[in-house]
């Protein structure tokens, strides 16, 4: 996007804007079209500018005219592509037979040099790492009365029910054809159709799909609404990922159809075609040379597939165990892990990509506890040296080497919980497991090792520096193979000799991630606090951490933004003043020397003579831009008035670098899939996502029943919710959560029982543990968006390893379907046995009335039964 691109958003809405200017790079047809398209929108572009975008019925009219834009350009003679060839995998070092070590080839006359060479490095640092990337959508506001009909399937074992509306089964194709395929597209646009998706992205969230088994979910909902004609499932398939916000294409020739997808990773064994400057990977074969596809992307659309893991699987079923037994200085060990079938069926399918994918997945919550509960109380009787080599040999000896991973039964691929499954892999699937072990139970920092055609890893043991490793940011990784039986660590295999390989690296102890934690945790001694749950803490080149959050004041809480050096030692610190409740929670940079801050406040901001301010009892936004010694550049409000809202909306700030140019858009997307932070940073501008209540508040407590038998607003939550059929376990926590939402609510445990006691007197003798649980609350309060817990003792709340401090901090967001999501900001651990865990979030299940909890830095999924367990 050009400067002066960016200025002509104050014009039009950004996703008008990105229509426009798409249409001037495709061929002749597109320009044809350009003045009807014009013309089209002039009415209501001049009454609609972003900042007034924010009702049902402005929603309801632009995706209305957006899907007709849509549908006119379907019709339009489609291109023709030719079919690029499957890419093969890199041919294996070892093809056939397994590295042997041997002692008397190594040379121990001349010493390991300071470092082994390597070509570079790939993994965290990779720009398209970062989760927070899904714009905020808009979506066609739609009725929940339609004529719905029900389906059940199987996705990989996991029993899948959904509703959909009727008119999604209205319009059968027989045969494909651009015509018939724009015939679709209008049937399809005037159905219900974001109902369906909702029901899909919550058992993504559930199940922790990801893109990619998203993607397959999707796959199989369509396979169930259109079970026996493969032209209609490809097509509303095609429709319902562009619901879902991703840019996909509908592809045929004379052969058969297939929807295509961009991906941020390579994937090998299947064919592609590029369009624009794009690559799309075919999700079915096609015979002959070429295919006809549309050259334009639906307006809005530009989610590409990641096969990253951002959270673990979360599938049910019954368990399959796992024996293995090894001795080590001649005592025996016997070990039994859990591995869920139907989670190695979906990993066994899923695309071969790129190695880090494989590295940085975690397995299942299981598996992790098993390995915890059993491995970890003997490495811990050992150094980190000797604990590594009994990690080594259990990788080396107790898992049956396959060239290229083949088995009689098939393909085993190199993810921990199919190479534990099988009790076999070859040298990637080998690498992969012992550098999950090392991680997750060592805790000590690792890399993968990427040799030309082989795979290895080395681990960084501040105990051990002589032999053969790399040097990467001032620290020593010594080698060690676990694909060649009895190789000690710090030995470069002969046959390696002489290769720089590629290095990978990895979460766990020395990576970011843990360096994010030993920052927060000198910060808190400083008597800082976190102000949001993601985004409040990045590193320059040279290693320093920037963070930014508040310190908490008798009178009012001031936002600052510190650096800490890559040994952990305070550079500098800025601290904002105020009268009143303000926080900073997020934090991004352009360069080194660039850096950007934004968080909430209200009453009045100052620092360095700038001042901005709002009303005492109105939370507004504020960005700030500082340089790489601390210095304020620039500090502005933005002045969002939610209002204006009739629902609760996400919004995006889009702003140049000066932060002269400030444009507010708000989005009606499900805040399931919103978080608050900088989602696009480029040359020409950023843009921040978020989503919270700005209006008018004041401290309300909440009033226990009328006294002329007036409903309490708890109450009237509490009716809605049961008339929504919301499930009876959490009814009482949802209502209580939903009034606290609201800026300046409070509420104490003594009348969170009273509200129970008087809407459902059963439900202490059925939940006993819960209901006293509610008893120990002093008070919930919303503080400046921040939900705060105290204690009436001080103590901790437990329920089934949640541990809940006193003093804990955590954000509310409510999904489409009822459910709510706890983002905990502090004070939240999983006590998961033998070690204490940090607990990121807890999903409320509005109909099964379950938890799903995510905890630790790789975002384990578990799903915790609430008492009594059905």
């Amino acid at each position: 996007m050009t400067g002066s691109t960016f200025l002509k958003i104050r014009i039009l809405p950004i996703e008008m804007m990105v229509v426009i200017i798409g249409l001037s790079f495709v061929g002749k047809s597109q320009e044809n079209s350009q003045p009807q398209l014009q013309d089209h929108q002039s009415d209501y572009l001049t009454s609609h500018l972003p900042e007034k975008l924010v009702s049902t019925s402005d929603f309801y009219n632009y995706t209305r005219i957006r899907d007709e834009q849509f549908s006119e350009t379907l019709k339009e003679t489609w291109h023709d592509y030719s079919l690029f060839p499957a890419l093969s995998e890199e041919p294996k070092r070892f093809p056939n037979n397994q590295p042997v070590f041997d002692k008397l080839n190594l040379d121990s006359s001349s010493p390991s040099p300071a470092s082994l060479p390597f070509s570079g490095v790939v993994g965290l640092n990779d720009p398209g790492g970062a989760p927070l990337k899904m714009i905020p959508r808009i979506r066609k506001p739609e009725s929940d009365n339609f004529n719905a009909l029900k389906g059940t399937f199987l996705f990989y074992g996991q029993q899948i029910a959904i509703r959909y509306d009727k008119l999604l089964t209205m319009s059968p194709t027989a045969s494909v054809s651009e015509d018939s395929i724009a015939g679709f597209w209008n049937a399809f646009s005037r159905s219900n159709s974001n109902h369906l998706v909702d029901q899909l992205m919550d058992y993504r969230d559930i199940l922790g799909l990801g893109d990619w088994g998203y993607f397959q979910l999707v796959k199989a909902a369509s396979a169930c609404i259109f079970p026996d004609n493969r032209f209609s499932g490809d097509q509303i398939t095609w429709a319902l990922m562009i619901r879902s916000g991703f840019d996909v294409r509908l592809a045929f020739n004379q052969s058969t159809t297939s929807v295509l997808f961009p991906s941020e990773n390579i994937l090998y064994g299947r064919q592609s075609v590029v369009i624009g400057r794009q690559r799309f990977y075919l999700d079915r074969p096609m015979k002959g040379m070429l295919l006809l596809a549309c050259p334009n992307p639906f307006p809005d659309n530009r989610g590409v597939i990641d096969l990253k893991f951002y959270k673990s699987l979360n599938f049910h079923g019954k368990l399959k165990i796992q024996k293995f037994g090894m001795t080590w200085e001649n005592k025996k060990y016997e070990f039994s892990f859990r591995v869920n079938p139907d989670e190695v069926r979906f990993l066994n399918d899923y695309p071969r990509t790129d190695p880090v994918v494989y590295f940085r997945a975690p397995s299942s919550t299981s598996l992790k506890e098993d390995l915890l509960r059993q491995l970890y109380p003997v490495l811990s009787k050992f150094n980190k040296a000797v604990a590594t080599a009994f990690l080594l040999k259990f990788v080396q000896q107790d898992f049956e080497y396959l060239p290229g991973g083949k088995k009689d039964e098939g393909l085993i691929g190199p993810f921990p919980e199919e190479v534990i499954a099988s009790k076999s892999g070859d040298d990637k699937g080998k690498a992969v497991l012992f550098s999950w072990l090392v991680r997750n139970l060592l805790r000590l920092p690792v890399i993968g090792v990427q040799f030309p055609g082989c795979f290895s890893t080395a681990v960084g043991l501040s105990d051990q520096l002589d032999g053969d490793g790399y040097l990467l940011k001032h620290s020593k990784y010594i080698l060690a193979d676990p694909t060649s039986p009895n190789a000690p660590a710090g030995v470069l295999m002969p046959e390696l000799s002489g290769l720089n390989p590629l290095l990978i690296e990895l979460p766990g102890q020395g990576s970011l991630q843990n360096s994010s934690s030993e920052v927060w945790k000198l910060a808190y001694k400083m008597g800082a606090r976190r102000g949001g749950a993601s985004q409040d803490i990045i590193f320059d080149r040279q290693g320093r951490a920037l963070v930014t959050g508040y310190f908490p004041g008798k009178e009012s809480n001031n936002p600052f933004v510190a650096c800490f050096s890559e040994g952990n030692s305070l550079q500098w610190i800025r601290r904002f003043e105020g009268d009143g409740n303000a926080a900073a929670f997020a934090i991004t940079k352009m360069t080194d020397d660039e850096i950007y801050v934004a968080g909430s406040f209200s009453g009045k901001l100052e620092m360095d003579g700038k001042t901005i301010q709002t009303s005492a009892e109105k939370r507004g936004l504020f960005l700030a831009q500082f340089n790489q010694i601390g210095e304020l550049i620039w500090m502005k409000p933005v002045p969002i008035d939610s209002t204006l809202q009739d629902r609760p909306l996400a919004y995006l700030v889009k702003f140049d670098r000066s932060g002269n140019e400030i444009h507010i858009q708000w989005r009606n997307e499900d805040l399931r899939n919103v978080k608050c932070g900088f989602s696009e940073v480029n040359e020409t501008g950023l843009t921040f996502t978020g989503y919270g209540n700005f209006s008018t508040f004041k401290t309300r407590k909440y009033r226990d029943h009328g006294k002329n038998g007036d409903d309490s607003e708890i109450i009237k939550r509490s009716k809605l919710l049961k008339s929504k059929q919301c499930n009876p376990k959490v009814e009482a926590l949802l209502a209580v959560l939903k009034l606290l939402q609201r800026e300046g609510n409070e509420v104490t445990g003594n009348q969170i029982q009273k509200f129970i006691n008087h809407n459902n007197p059963f439900f202490a003798t059925v939940y006993p543990f819960m209901f006293n649980l509610y008893g120990r609350i002093a008070l919930l309060k919303n503080e400046n968006g921040m939900i705060s817990l105290k204690t009436n003792d001080y103590k901790s709340l437990i329920y089934n390893n949640l541990k809940i401090e006193d003093g804990a901090k955590f954000l509310i967001s409510e999904c489409d379907n009822g459910d709510v999501r706890i983002d905990g900001i502090s004070g939240f651990r999983n006590m998961a046995n033998p070690v204490d865990l940090p607990l990121n979030s807890i999903l409320i299940d509005f109909s099964a009335g379950n938890l799903i909890i995510d905890y630790d830095e790789d975002h384990m999924l578990k799903t915790i039964w609430l008492e009594p367990k059905p």
